[in-house]
């Protein structure tokens, strides 16, 4: 389990350095729970609309519905990356 966290960390990693893109590295730090690496990355890209977003509480209903709405927008734009992220995140 230890190994195969570390290799996901490292796609996401590599990912995120392709294109400097945080939405391609989304899905994997959302897998891992490590909601905090991805708003650092937003944060440093200047990605203030969802670094406000990504800065609620998901523990509460509210925006647990808020991210599965968008999640949903999501597909429809087939922004699969990022829609796979909001999902993970609204469970």
């Amino acid at each position: 389990p230890g190994q195969l966290r570390a290799t996901v960390e490292r796609v996401a990693k590599a990912q995120f350095s392709l294109r400097k893109e945080p939405d391609d590295a989304a899905p994997f730090y959302m897998a891992l729970g490590k909601k905090a690496a991805l708003l650092a990355l937003y944060m440093a890209v200047g990605n203030e609309k969802l670094v406000g977003f990504l800065s609620n509480d998901f523990e509460t209903e509210r925006w647990r519905t808020a991210a599965l709405k968008n999640a949903y927008a999501l597909v429809s734009r087939r922004n699969w990356p990022l829609a796979v992220a909001f999902f993970l995140l609204a469970k």
